[in-house]
């Protein structure tokens, strides 16, 4: 985290210095107090370095014009402190929020395999809060609170010997006590915090699949489910509670036992004059002034015990970075021509090895087609080409540059990824058509989607280009989403088109408006098409079939000139005839 803190270093200096001159103030408050009883209503001279040749009365009024002053100066140190620690706390917040967004963001797909996306949202706002609290806004008060003490205490010692004694004990129970109690509260904060975010994962999932949920009478298991995961959550942090509670409880009352002691040694000297009366006000008004100072203490130790339980469970989520990499520069010699090759690629997932050494060359503007059984490898090869997977070996090359040379912003506007399912933000049709573009306009989606073919798609919708579509879409039919998706294709661009299962599941009623928006956008762009629908494999140039790892290839011919192909498709239980190209290659 020190990156982070770093940014805010001015800040943190400001009210750090500001808190330390709230504990000098503290440490000068009981003096004025003694000076008052000892040599204004007292006979007891002043110490020679204060200089002071004036009268009792002119003294009284010095007296209670310093106590003025220093009341003065430490509002303006609280309140200088709180604010240059509060908005310290803020930019490191939002920086430290910003960056767990971006890494998240920046993962490949099979990292979220094995995430649950209400821990990873538990991560980024929860632990990221619980951070600041601990490293920021607990700084005023631990600045302050530990001078403060420290300093009483050190002034204490200084008074004799039998003080000496006193506050080493003190301070020994004192770091025993936090350091005991603030592990078991981390321990148990990180427990209760896991179980938020399962809880948190189970709502989500609900939420996401209530259709199916409803449906299948669902409810009672997953409320179950939740209620399992919160009730362990709360028995975390009942348990984390009892700790904080319990040092507290134990500090405090060390604490009035240690009070009275003072109170004690010091009326002890003052009957054998070794104190004057002034000086146990003095003892009395530091030993109380312990009091509230290690109260917050106590109190922050147990915000920062789930601070750092929150801390490692961000750091865990920063350290597990499987992003691909951008490189610094586009290769000069890229000509842009959109020639795809895969050159002995192979990809394993989970230990097992998915893709065996696949060869495969696809022309630039030509159209290839890839058939296979589900869990063949399909979309995996499809999803190379843009760097949602990267091969486990082997080489994915555009114009014969690899990919893993080409920045990710530059690969990704030269290739348009149609996914299966296309996801749509909340927001206007307009501003989902031309999404991720810089500076792109109402009159650039409209283009676009006159470009593919789909203006009457769009203007048929209730506001037409301005319609607000809900969450995920589903206002809009699985073809209107597809619609979106080709429209974003056409307005980004893109040199290479990549299909993935194109129009499963979409409204018959847009499946010849689709076909024909697929044919248009394509035409003239390097195109690989993942399907198994005789109308979406129509237009391509050939065929290829992925089987058990390998890459094979059928003349379009074969598929539909003769009886391989069912009416449904290529999953009709027939296979097509191939020729599959060497397995080593």
């Amino acid at each position: 985290m020190r990156g982070f803190v770093r940014k805010t270093r001015t800040r943190l200096a400001i009210g750090t210095a500001a808190s330390v001159l709230n504990a000098a103030l503290t440490w000068l408050t009981p003096w004025p107090m003694k000076i008052l009883v000892d040599s204004v209503f007292g006979a007891k001279h002043l110490p020679s370095f204060l200089a002071f040749s004036g009268s009792r009365l002119q003294l009284l009024y010095l007296v209670a014009a310093t106590m003025g002053a220093f009341a003065l100066l430490g509002g303006v140190a609280t309140f200088v402190s709180a604010l240059s620690f509060a908005n310290a706390g803020q930019v490191f917040s939002n920086d430290l929020q910003v960056e767990v967004f971006d890494h998240i963001i920046a993962q490949p797909p099979h990292f979220f395999d094995s995430r649950k996306s209400g821990d990873l949202t538990t991560r980024l706002i929860a632990d990221v809060q619980s951070v600041q609290r601990a490293l920021v806004e607990s700084l005023p008060t631990l600045v302050n609170s530990t001078l403060t003490i420290a300093g009483i205490m050190v002034i204490l010692a200084l008074l004799g010997p039998m003080f000496l004694v006193a506050v080493i004990a003190l301070g020994i129970f004192i770091s025993f006590d936090l350091n005991f109690f603030m592990k078991r509260v981390k321990t148990q904060a990180r427990r209760a915090r896991n179980m938020e975010g399962l809880a948190n994962s189970t709502a989500q999932q609900a939420i996401m699949g209530l259709v199916v949920v409803q449906t299948n009478q669902g409810e009672t298991s997953e409320s179950s489910r939740f209620s399992r995961f919160v009730k362990a959550s709360t028995g975390h942090s009942l348990k984390a509670n009892v700790s904080q509670a319990s040092m507290s409880a134990s500090v405090t009352t060390v604490l009035n036992l240690t009070i009275a002691l003072f109170v004690l040694l010091a009326g002890l000297a003052v009957f054998n004059r070794s104190l004057s009366v002034g000086m146990i006000l003095v003892v009395t008004s530091y030993a109380r002034s312990i009091y509230k100072p290690l109260a917050q203490l106590t109190k922050r130790a147990g915000i920062i015990g789930v601070g750092l339980a929150a801390k490692e469970r961000v750091e865990e989520l920063l350290g597990s970075d499987q992003s691909f990499k951008n490189t610094a520069s586009v290769p000069q010699d890229w000509t842009r021509h959109g020639a795809v090759t895969y050159r002995g690629v192979r990809f394993a997932y989970g230990g097992s090895e998915i893709i065996h050494g696949a060869d495969l060359v696809v022309e630039p503007g030509s159209r290839i087609g890839l058939v296979g059984a589900t869990g063949s490898g399909k979309s995996t090869l499809a999803k190379m080409l843009p760097r949602l997977l990267e091969p486990t070996s082997g080489r994915v090359l555009i114009d014969g540059i690899d990919t893993r040379q080409l920045p990710l912003g530059v690969l990704r506007s030269f290739v348009a990824y149609l996914p299966q399912e296309t996801f749509v933000f909340s927001g206007m049709i307009w501003e989902n058509i031309v999404y991720g573009i810089a500076g792109a306009t109402r009159f650039d989606a409209i283009e676009a989607a006159r470009t593919a073919g789909l203006l009457d798609v769009f203007q048929g919708l209730s506001n037409g280009f301005d319609t607000v579509v809900t969450e995920k879409g589903s206002s809009l039919s699985g073809g209107q989403r597809q619609c979106v998706a080709i429209a974003r294709a056409v307005a980004r661009k893109a040199k290479i088109i990549v299909l993935d299962e194109p129009t499963v599941g979409i409204d018959p009623a847009l499946e010849d408006v689709l076909n024909e928006a697929f044919e248009r956008l394509t035409t003239g762009k390097t195109t690989i098409v993942v399907s198994h629908q005789r109308a979406t494999l129509r237009f391509c140039d050939r065929i290829y079939e992925v089987q058990d790892g390998y890459v094979g290839e059928s003349s379009l011919g074969g598929f539909f000139g003769g009886t391989q192909l069912g009416d449904a498709g290529v999953d009709s239980g027939c296979e097509p005839a191939v020729a599959p190209i060497s397995q080593g290659a």
